[in-house]
């Protein structure tokens, strides 16, 4: 078993978790800013 590919694995079944809590950080985060400048 290749330890390398066994990490990049782990990092993108990370990267599929975080990723969508991210982009609804980034979403909030947009509308406030533009709830802000308006």
């Amino acid at each position: 078993m290749d330890p390398h590919r066994v990490t990049t694995h782990r990092n993108s079944t990370q990267l599929r978790m975080i990723l969508p809590a991210f982009c609804h950080l980034a979403a909030q985060l947009a509308i406030k800013v533009g709830a802000a400048s308006y």
